[in-house]
C-alpha cells in the first residue's frame, strides 16, 4: 500500500509541474506575442514617416521665349532712279563696290540737252542785243539832236532786223531737229510693233511647247526694251518740240522788236517826243520780259544736265546695279540699290499676341549660319501686312560688316514675361485633370496645396494664386507623399 501510494503522489507531482510548465511556457508566448505585437505597430508608424526637405517661393522673372524666320536687311537703303531717260555714258562702279555720298554713279548721254542749252544761249544773247536797242531808244526818244536820233533809230532798225533772222534761223533749225525726232520715233514704234508681235507669236509657240522658256524671256526683255527705245524717243522728241516753241516765241519776239525800231524810227523822223519816249520805253520792258523768260528756260536746261549726272545720295555699298554703258537707263527702272551696312536688321512676322507683348528694345538674340548676335527690337508694327501678321525688325548689334542683305536668320525673343513674379522650379509642381498643385509642410504633416499658376517654361512656374513666399514647399519626391502623410522635416 505505501509502495502504491507513493506512486500515486509521484505521477500526481509529475502532472502537477507538466502543468505548470505549460502554464508558465504558454504565460511566456502570450507576453512574447504581446509583446512583438506593439513592437510592430512603432516600427510600422515609424516606416510610413517620410523624411522631406523644403524650399519656399521666390521673387523672379520668367520669360516665353519664341523663335521667327526673318531676312537681314540694311537699316538704311536706297533705290536710285535716273531723272531723264537716255543712252548710259559711262558706269564708275560695280556690284560690292564701297561708295561715299556724292560719289559720280554713271551719266546719261546729255547731247541734246548741251544743244537746247547752246540754243538758248544764243538766244539769250540775241535778246540782250534787243534790250540795249529798246534802251537806246529811250535815249534817243528824250534826246534834242534830231540827227543823233535818226541814226540811233536805223542802229536799231538794224539790230532788231539782224536778231529776225538769227530767230528764223533757229527755228529753222529746231523744225529740222522735230522731223528727225519723229522719224526715230516712227522708227522705234515700228521696231516695237515688229517685236511686240513676234513676242506673241513666241508666246503662243511657248504654249504648245515648240520653243523653251528661255526664248520667252528673250523675247519679253526685247519688247521690254523696244518700248524703253519708244519712250526715249518720244521724250526726245518733246525735248525738241518744247525748243521749237521757244524759238517760235523768240522769233516773235524778235519781230516784234523789229517792229518797234522801225515804229521808233519813224517816231524819232515825224512824232512828239513824248509819243516817242512813251513807246520806246513800252519796246524795253518787252524786251526785258522776253529776256527773263529765256534766263528761266535756260536755267531749267541746265538744271536738267546735272540730272544726267546721277550720284549716290547715301555712303555704302552698292547690292545692285541694273545700267551698263551704251544701253538705255529709264526713270522707271531703278539704276542702282545702295545699302548703308554700319546697322543691320532682320524683319520678320508676329501673330497679334505676340506684337502686342513686344516693346522696342527687348533683348533678341539673332542666329545667322551658326553664329549667334545680340540685338534689340527696333520696331513693332502696328497693323497687319499682306500676309496677315506683324512686322518686327531687330537691330543686331556689334560689326555687321559679314552680313548680307536677304540672309536667312533665326530670332530668339521673349514673347511673354512677368517681373517680381513668385515663382517656383516646375519640378516640385504636381498636376492632376489638368489643375496643378504642391505638397505643403504644415507641421509633421503634408498638404496638398492647390495653386494657379501663370507663365511656365522647362524649368520654371509662376504662382499667381494658393501658396505665398512663407509656404514650405516639399522639395522630396517619395512614392508615398500624399495629401495627410506623416512627414519629418529635415532643416
Amino acid at each position: 500500500m505505501i509502495i502504491k501510494l507513493a506512486k500515486k503522489n509521484n505521477k500526481m507531482r509529475i502532472t502537477v509541474i507538466f502543468t505548470a510548465a505549460v502554464i508558465l511556457i504558454t504565460a511566456v508566448i502570450v507576453v512574447s506575442v504581446m509583446a512583438m505585437s506593439g513592437k510592430k505597430e512603432t516600427i510600422e508608424k515609424m516606416i510610413n514617416i517620410i523624411t522631406v526637405e523644403t524650399v519656399t517661393p521666390e521673387i523672379g522673372s520668367i520669360s516665353i521665349t519664341g523663335r521667327f524666320i526673318g531676312n537681314m536687311e540694311p537699316d538704311h537703303q536706297v533705290f536710285v532712279f535716273p531723272k531723264l531717260p537716255g543712252e548710259v555714258q559711262s558706269v564708275n562702279y560695280r556690284v560690292g563696290d564701297t561708295v561715299k555720298a556724292g560719289d559720280i554713279l554713271f551719266a546719261i548721254n546729255a547731247t541734246d540737252i548741251i544743244n537746247s542749252i547752246k540754243s538758248l544761249e544764243a538766244q539769250l544773247e540775241t535778246q540782250d542785243a534787243m534790250v540795249r536797242a529798246a534802251e537806246t531808244g529811250i535815249l534817243l526818244a528824250g534826246g534834242s539832236a534830231m540827227q543823233s536820233q535818226i541814226l540811233s533809230a536805223s542802229g536799231g532798225v538794224a539790230q532788231a532786223g539782224a536778231a529776225v533772222k538769227q530767230a528764223q534761223l533757229n527755228k529753222e533749225q529746231v523744225l529740222i531737229a522735230i522731223q528727225q525726232r519723229e522719224m526715230a520715233l516712227s522708227q522705234a514704234q515700228l521696231a516695237l510693233d515688229t517685236i511686240a508681235k513676234s513676242h506673241d507669236d513666241t508666246e503662243t509657240l511657248f504654249a504648245v511647247g515648240v520653243v523653251p522658256k528661255a526664248a520667252v524671256e528673250q523675247a519679253e526683255t526685247a519688247k521690254k526694251n523696244a518700248q524703253i527705245a519708244v519712250d526715249l524717243a518720244q521724250s526726245a522728241l518733246e525735248q525738241v518740240q518744247n525748243n521749237y516753241d521757244i524759238a517760235a516765241v523768240s522769233l516773235s519776239q524778235a519781230e516784234q522788236a523789229y517792229n518797234q525800231a522801225l515804229e521808233g524810227q519813224r517816231i524819232v523822223t515825224g512824232q512828239a517826243p513824248e509819243e516817242s519816249l512813251r513807246r520806246a520805253s513800252d519796246a524795253l520792258e518787252q524786251a526785258k520780259a522776253a529776256r527773263n523768260i529765256i534766263m528761266v528756260n535756260l536755267q531749267t536746261t541746265r538744271e536738267k544736265l546735272d540730272d544726267a549726272v546721277i550720284k549716290a545720295p547715301i555712303s555704302g555699298v552698292i547690292e545692285s546695279r541694273s545700267v551698263e554703258p551704251l544701253n538705255m537707263a529709264s526713270p522707271q527702272s531703278p539704276a542702282f540699290i545702295i545699302s548703308n551696312k554700319d546697322s543691320m536688321l532682320v524683319a520678320f512676322n508676329v501673330p497679334s499676341g505676340t506684337a502686342s507683348n513686344l516693346k522696342i528694345g527687348d533683348a533678341a538674340t539673332v542666329e545667322i549660319g551658326g553664329t549667334a548676335y545680340a540685338g534689340a527690337v527696333s520696331e513693332v508694327g502696328v497693323r497687319v501686312n499682306a500676309v496677315g501678321l506683324f512686322p518686327v525688325k531687330v537691330r543686331i548689334s556689334g560689326d555687321t560688316s559679314a552680313l548680307m542683305t536677304g540672309l536667312t536668320a533665326i530670332v530668339t525673343v521673349n514673347t511673354r514675361y512677368s517681373e517680381g513674379a513668385v515663382t517656383l522650379p516646375l519640378k516640385y509642381v504636381y498636376f492632376r485633370n489638368n489643375k496643378a498643385y504642391v505638397y505643403a509642410a504644415e507641421g509633421d504633416t503634408a498638404v496638398a496645396r492647390p495653386i494657379e499658376i501663370g507663365l511656365m517654361t522647362d524649368e520654371t512656374v509662376e504662382i499667381l494664386a494658393g501658396v505665398g513666399l512663407d509656404t514650405r514647399i516639399i522639395s522630396t519626391w517619395s512614392p508615398d507623399l500624399k495629401d495627410g502623410a506623416q512627414i519629418q522635416t529635415i532643416h
